[in-house]
C-alpha cells in the first residue's frame, strides 16, 4: 500500500513579547520573544511592518534586534513553525516615547527686531512642534520642524524688547529645555513729536503744552537754545502734556521722544513762544522842576528788559535807554528839556 505522509497542520502558540518597550520608541533595543521552539518569531511596528526576525531556541526563547528604529505605538510577535504554520499576533507591548527632544537652537539675529513680526528660523527634533517665547514666557508663535529640522515662525505680535526662546514638544508630549536665547533689541528711533499746543502770546509763562509722541516715550521739551524747560511719558494715546519748569523764553520750542530703548527721536517742527503782552507803563521817578533847560539824568522803572523811551511835551523823543533786571535805567536826555509834560 501506499505511505501515508504525516503532516503538521498545527500553528504555534501566540507568542509572548517579554521586553517592556517603555521610553524604547526611535530606538532598537533588544526584544526578547518566548515562542514554540525552532519556529521563526517575526517583529511587528503598529502598522504591520516587519522589522525584526529570529529563531526560537529549545527554551523557546529568542532575541529579535530590530531592523529600524521601532515607531511610537503597540509591537507584536508571530511565531512560524518549519511547516509553515503561522500563530496568532503575541499580545502586544507599547513601545513609548519619554525622551524629551533636544534644545532648539533659535538661528536667527533679532537685533532692532524688537516690535515687528520677523520670520523666526529655528532648528528642532524633526516633526516636533516648535513654540516661539518672549522674555516673560508667553508663546508668540508656533511651528513644526520639517525632515530636516528647520522651521520658520512668523510672530503673532510683535516681539517685545528682551529674551526669546524657544521649545520643542514632539508627538508623544515630551517637551524639550528653553533653547539659549536671541536677544531682540530696539534700535529703531521714534517718528518725531508733534508739539499740538498754540505757545503764541506765551512767552514769558509756563502754559501746558501737549504734545504727540509714541506711546511709553520720554518726551522733552526744549526752548531756542536747547535748554530742557519740560518733560513727561506720552500716554497709550500717544500724548504727553508738559508744563514748563521756567517761563518759556520767546523763540521756538521744540520737542524730543525718547523711547525705553534709549532712541531719541529727530526734534519735533517748532511752535514759536510770542509775547503780545504790552509792559506795564513806566513810572518816572525824577523830580523835574526847575530842570527845563537842563539835560538832567532822568530815572524811570519800567519791564526789566524793555527799551525805554523819553519824551516831551510835543511827542519828541529826547532819549531812550534799556531797563536793567531790577527795572530801573536812568537817561540823559539827547536835547535841554523843554518846559512841560515829560
Amino acid at each position: 500500500s501506499d505511505p501515508k505522509v504525516a503532516t503538521d497542520t498545527t500553528a504555534p502558540a501566540k507568542p509572548v513579547v517579554n521586553t517592556d518597550l517603555t521610553g524604547k520608541a526611535g530606538t532598537k533595543p533588544s526584544v526578547e520573544v518566548t515562542a514554540e521552539p525552532g519556529s521563526t518569531v517575526a517583529l511587528y511596528d503598529k502598522d504591520g511592518n516587519k522589522i525584526g526576525e529570529g529563531t526560537a531556541a529549545s527554551n523557546g526563547k529568542v532575541t529579535i534586534t530590530p531592523t529600524v528604529a521601532i515607531p511610537v505605538g503597540n509591537v507584536t510577535a508571530k511565531a512560524t513553525d518549519a511547516a509553515g504554520n503561522t500563530s496568532d499576533a503575541s499580545d502586544p507591548k507599547v513601545a513609548t516615547d519619554t525622551t524629551a527632544p533636544a534644545k532648539p537652537v533659535v538661528n536667527t539675529d533679532l537685533t532692532g527686531k524688537a516690535g515687528t513680526k520677523p520670520s523666526v528660523e529655528v532648528t528642532a527634533e524633526p516633526g516636533s512642534t516648535v513654540a516661539l517665547y518672549d522674555k516673560d514666557g508667553n508663546k508668540i508663535g508656533e511651528g513644526t520642524a520639517a525632515s530636516n529640522g528647520k522651521v520658520t515662525i512668523t510672530p503673532t505680535v510683535a516681539i517685545p524688547v528682551g529674551n526669546v526662546t524657544a521649545k520643542a514638544t514632539d508627538p508623544s508630549g515630551n517637551t524639550s529645555d528653553a533653547s539659549d536665547p536671541k536677544v531682540a533689541t530696539d534700535t529703531t528711533a521714534p517718528a518725531k513729536p508733534v508739539v499740538n499746543t498754540d505757545l503764541t502770546g506765551k512767552a514769558g509763562t509756563k502754559p501746558s503744552v501737549e504734545v504727540s509722541a509714541e506711546p511709553g516715550s520720554t518726551v522733552a521739551l526744549y526752548d531756542k537754545d536747547g535748554n530742557k524747560i519740560g518733560e513727561a511719558t506720552a500716554g497709550a494715546d500717544g500724548k504727553a502734556t508738559i508744563t514748563p519748569t521756567v517761563d518759556i523764553p520767546v523763540g521756538n520750542v521744540t520737542a524730543k521722544a525718547t523711547d525705553p530703548s534709549g532712541n531719541t527721536s529727530d526734534a519735533s517742527d517748532p511752535k514759536v513762544a510770542t509775547d503780545t503782552t504790552a509792559p506795564a507803563k513806566p513810572v518816572v521817578a525824577t523830580d523835574l522842576t526847575g530842570k527845563a533847560g537842563t539835560k538832567p539824568s532822568v530815572e524811570v522803572t519800567a519791564e526789566p528788559g524793555s527799551t525805554v523811551a523819553l519824551y516831551d511835551k510835543d511827542g519828541n523823543k529826547i532819549g531812550e535807554g534799556t531797563a536793567a533786571s531790577n527795572g530801573k535805567v536812568t537817561i540823559t536826555p539827547t536835547v535841554a528839556i523843554p518846559e512841560g509834560n515829560v
